[in-house]
């Protein structure tokens, strides 16, 4: 499943039915391997303002219409989880360009591509700048990403992996 598919769910409690909010974007490690979790938004005022998670933890069921969590506790700020300063937020690293160690362009981060545990098994690419298996999947296997890039520079992968991998879908 991708991101899009996850956006826009709707996250309810489980003790009460209260309805939490919509996901908005998630939060992956830092290695960009894991959902660790799913933002619904920011309350409170300019200078308290609140980032408001659910960490995967918490997630007791990701259905096809709503996901649902034990109850609101399960919602916190973002300041309080576990290295949440340091985890990912995907839509701050979507359009970031991904090229080879040579620097030849291959494309751009379109989104994740997650199984049902939450690993990131794959980047989907937006603006394919190259030709051939990975042009045709428009997946970048995360195995084959060797860094992950910043705000400044690109991700790079190993595109000899990155076209087997693809090959091999």
């Amino acid at each position: 499943m991708s991101t899009n598919e996850i956006l826009k769910k709707t996250i309810y409690t489980l003790d009460e039915g209260r309805l939490l909010g919509e996901i908005r974007d998630i939060y992956l490690n830092t290695e960009m391997s894991k959902v660790m979790a799913v933002f619904l938004g920011k309350e409170g005022l300019l200078f308290n303002r609140k980032t408001l998670v659910i960490p995967v933890s918490e997630i007791k069921l990701m259905g096809v219409d709503c996901w649902l969590v034990s109850n609101a506790n399960a919602m916190i700020d973002l300041a309080q989880l576990e290295g949440g300063k340091d985890m990912i937020k995907l839509s701050e690293a979507k359009g970031r360009e991904i090229t080879t160690v040579n620097g030849t362009a291959i494309g751009t981060l379109g989104d994740v591509v997650l199984n049902l545990q939450g690993e990131v098994k794959a980047f989907s690419l937006a603006k394919v700048s190259v030709q051939g298996p990975l042009a045709q999947s428009k997946e970048l296997a995360r195995a084959a990403v060797t860094f992950l890039g910043d705000s400044k520079r690109p991700m790079v992968a190993d595109l000899h992996e990155a076209e087997i991998r693809a090959m091999s879908k």
